[in-house]
């Protein structure tokens, strides 16, 4: 494989390219998300599998087995690294067809000396890997291009009992992004080079000198500047794929693949929207409502909240997995039949500095403090032998499914790592 170019020390994984590069692509132009403040390693080797587990219901510990192998598709600058400090005893791939993005993931991956990180420069559209991965993390390349064929790829490198987390852009969220796209492609009057010079051009003129006041002036005034990774992918990206539930089941059902169950991402949770579910006045209402299964009740919410609802981040496996997937009740059914003990590890953050290289920070006891003073008190009072569902009715909590379910995530989750589940004999 041919090394890439790296700032600084080159760190001791394999770098390169398999294959003819990619044709340029506007995201390969930039290093884009912006990368994070600080990547983070827990102490406990196995604490980040046992929690993905756990996002899916899994209480036994075993839809993502020991020392996975893993596939980081869209892998950005950082993504990559992070998943290998989070599975230290996994073998992770990251791929992106950002040689920007790669360059910046390989210098990171030496700053926190991660050693289970592979690096390549591709598109998700043109690889080919068959049955490969136990777990597959994506979370933007569908965006960019025909959804149908990259998620058709991704099905096809999972292995059979193999988990894909996925996230596609909100039909609602991403509304003005791809309207500003597609004016911007029109007035740049060509599709050979989407976000090329005289489209930088054309969306730094527009972003200047709007000439009305209306939402999308609004929704331009949040980003400025043009040039940078993050408003350069929102303004000159190609035209972006949205999606709403629906058509992401749709989507999925058409390459075989199978929607198991919503995650909670970090916006969702700064934002308070970890849940899928709705609480309605009207008994009559609510009654209909929760008689619906899974996909049509979060399509409900996602129609009914629009740009409010949450991100649409799932987890999906191949259709035909041997084992029935569980509807959400059932989740919750286990999960209060389940006992856990408290988690109680070790964080060790990277900090990135001005210079753009990351450094170790002092260890921090990981996670934070319940903030739900009921949900704090079943924290401290979880043990092994004993059942969530006995400490939850203990303390007084609303055993409803919509409350359950939300105990559930704000308990068992990689968003709050707080319970894990006892071992099983």
């Amino acid at each position: 494989m041919t090394p890439l170019n790296t700032d600084g020390p080159r760190p001791a994984y394999p770098i390169g390219v398999d294959g003819p590069r990619p044709a340029p692509q506007p995201q390969g132009r930039h290093a884009h998300p912006t990368r994070p403040a600080t990547l983070d390693r827990i102490g406990e080797a196995d604490f980040h599998r046992a929690m993905l587990c756990q996002n899916i219901g899994d209480w036994r510990h075993e839809a993502v087995p020991r020392g996975p192998s893993i596939w980081v598709a869209g892998c950005g600058p950082s993504q990559a690294v992070s998943t290998a400090l989070c599975f230290p005893t996994a073998a992770v791939l990251g791929s992106d067809p950002s040689a920007a993005s790669l360059d910046l993931s390989a210098q990171a991956a030496g700053d926190v000396g991660v050693s289970n990180l592979s690096l390549r420069q591709e598109d998700v559209t043109h690889v080919a890997y068959r049955n490969q991965f136990d777990y597959i993390l994506c979370a933007g390349p569908l965006h960019h291009a025909d959804p149908a064929l990259p998620l058709r790829r991704l099905a096809e490198a999972l292995k059979p009992g193999g988990l894909l987390e996925l996230m596609v852009h909100n039909r609602f969220h991403g509304f003005m992004a791809s309207t500003f796209q597609q004016a911007v492609r029109i007035l740049g009057g060509t599709h050979e080079d989407p976000g090329g010079n005289l489209e930088m051009t054309l969306a730094k003129l527009l972003v200047a000198h709007f000439p009305v006041e209306c939402l999308m002036k609004d929704f331009l005034t949040q980003h400025p500047d043009v040039s940078t990774a993050g408003p350069a992918d929102v303004y000159l990206s190609p035209i972006e794929h949205t999606f709403t539930v629906q058509s992401l089941c749709d989507l999925a059902a058409a390459c075989d693949l199978e929607i198991l169950s919503p995650g909670v991402h970090t916006i969702d949770r700064l934002h308070g929207g970890v849940v899928w579910n709705l609480c309605f006045e009207s008994p009559a209402l609510q009654q209909r409502y929760y008689e619906l299964d899974d996909l049509q009740r979060w399509q409900v919410t996602n129609l009914l909240l629009g740009e409010r609802s949450p991100m649409l981040w799932f987890y999906l496996r191949r259709a035909g997995a041997p084992a029935r997937r569980r509807s959400e009740r059932e989740i919750c059914e286990a999960f209060l039949e389940t006992p856990f003990v408290p988690t109680s590890v070790a964080r060790q953050q990277f900090v990135l500095g001005f210079d753009g290289r990351y450094r170790a920070a002092a260890a921090t006891p990981y996670p934070d403090a319940v903030r739900d003073r009921t949900l704090r008190a079943v924290v401290d009072e979880a043990e092994e032998d004993t059942p969530v569902g006995e400490l939850l009715q203990r303390h007084g909590y609303s055993m409803s499914f919509p409350d359950v379910n939300e105990a559930r995530l704000r308990l068992t989750t990689t968003a709050f790592p707080h319970l894990k589940a006892a071992p099983r004999n």
